[in-house]
């Protein structure tokens, strides 16, 4: 628990990349609140910084994760921390020693941040 705290704060002021999931719970939330659920892509949930680059195409994360993941791979190392549901990247990215946090971790909060993220 500490640890995300920790790596929150750390990253707090240079940002955060989330994955299409979480940006799309963003999105459809923002939208209607009450879609989420029924939502195909966030029911799972309840009540990119995109870097178009033909490069990614060739490297390794794209064969194994596909475009967005590989932006986020590219662009996260030292730079952003990142948001993500999704374990096969979060464990790519923490093998990489980038910076990744789980969001299902977050969701024990029950939606009510700590005094220590405000």
């Amino acid at each position: 628990m500490d640890h995300l705290i920790q790596i929150i704060q750390s990253y707090r002021k240079r940002g955060l990349l989330l994955d299409t999931n979480l940006l799309l719970l963003l999105v459809v939330g923002q939208c209607d609140i009450r879609a989420v659920t029924t939502f195909k892509r966030t029911s799972t949930f309840y009540d990119e910084k995109y870097v178009a680059s033909t490069r990614l195409a060739v490297t390794l994360p794209f064969i194994k994760f596909g475009l967005t993941d590989s932006s986020i791979i590219a662009e996260a190392k030292g730079n952003y921390l990142v948001l993500t549901d999704d374990l096969r990247l979060l464990s790519y990215l923490q093998s990489l020693l980038i910076d990744a946090i789980n969001f299902n971790h977050l969701r024990i909060y029950n939606w009510s941040m700590p005094q220590q993220f405000t």
